[in-house]
């Protein structure tokens, strides 16, 4: 692993003590010209970097903040993830933070010792697709707070986190259904072993069943969905579909087309 160039290494190069070197660094008026000079070339030579958290620090400024996402960013595809994102890049200029979106397999790098990265975090922000292991071997020596805890190993996981109102949101939607006077229910989940969209189901389930006869809701995975299983349950107009997500409901709305069916025709 490559050592980490600091000031000391510096200062021994040149022979000068380390506050000379932080200040020709910072250039500073009180050191010489020249000398700043002497320091940065000598700097560049060894290949330093900066550490701008800790320069913020020294300086009473706002620290940095990594955004984790998981391997291969899939998460941004989500609209609520990007909308999120976004947000969080305006508030971070807002209050002058640095906001470092980096992986999980990344952050694992960057945390190690003398891994050679010139920003080290002060606090993680984890999109809820990262594993909580991850997390749990994160918390110790940083703040984590998860953003949509969603993945399936934070089943039962009481962290730091900001949620999704998942349960309220499935709420309000079948009971629009149940005022539409729909008699049955067709719940399809889209993303399998993901906690949001199981929690929507739950609370579609709880409502619809409070409401209607228990054999009246059902359910499936969008992948699992047939022509034949749609043709049998649009066979009365008086059913709807409730998918868990706009993806989902587009995806759907393709698949009741090219059945031949409508909306709102056929199903609510």
């Amino acid at each position: 692993m490559t050592k980490r160039i600091t000031i000391k290494d510096i200062a021994h190069a040149l022979h000068l003590d380390k506050s000379t070197i932080s200040l020709a660094l910072a250039n500073s008026p009180k050191i010489a010209a020249k000398t700043r000079d002497k320091v940065w070339e000598e700097a560049m030579r060894l290949g330093y970097r900066p550490n701008l958290a800790a320069r913020n620090l020294s300086r009473g400024n706002p620290h940095t903040v990594c955004l984790v996402l998981s391997e291969e960013f899939q998460s941004i595809q989500s609209e609520v993830a990007a909308q999120s994102i976004r947000a969080l890049a305006g508030k971070a200029v807002e209050a002058g933070v640095l906001l470092q979106v980096i992986s999980n397999s990344d952050l694992r790098r960057l945390l190690e010792k003398d891994a050679g990265y010139p920003v080290m975090p002060d606090g993680l922000l984890v999109w809820g697709d990262v594993p909580a292991a991850d997390v749990a071997a994160w918390e110790g020596p940083l703040p984590v707070v998860v953003l949509d805890p969603n993945h399936a190993s934070y089943s039962g996981w009481d962290g730091a986190a900001v949620r999704v109102d998942n349960a309220g949101g499935a709420t309000a939607v079948t009971a629009h259904l149940l005022k539409r006077k729909a008699q049955r229910l067709l719940f399809v989940q889209s993303v399998r072993g993901h906690l949001g969209h199981a929690e929507r189901r739950e609370a579609a389930r709880a409502c619809w069943c409070a409401n209607r006869p228990a054999e009246t809701f059902s359910e499936s995975f969008l992948d699992e969905i047939t022509d034949a299983r749609l043709r049998e349950f649009t066979a009365d107009a008086q059913g709807a579909i409730f998918c868990s997500n706009d993806d989902g409901a587009l995806q759907l709305w393709q698949k009741l087309l090219r059945a031949g069916l409508s909306m709102p025709g056929h199903v609510k």
